[in-house]
């Protein structure tokens, strides 16, 4: 095999696992003000002192 294609297909690979993980860390640090405010509406219905 072609020693580029070889390295351009580890590449490719390994840009498969990363680009997830970095979507799905960032996906989950912008809706977390959203599950904390929730929770805390949720609180406030259940115990609105």
């Amino acid at each position: 095999m072609n020693k580029f294609l070889k390295y351009f297909l580890i590449l490719l690979a390994l840009v498969l696992i990363v680009v997830p993980i970095v979507f799905a860390t960032l996906l989950f640090k912008t809706s977390q003000d959203a599950f904390e405010s929730s929770q805390d509406s949720k609180m406030l219905i259940v115990n609105p002192t």
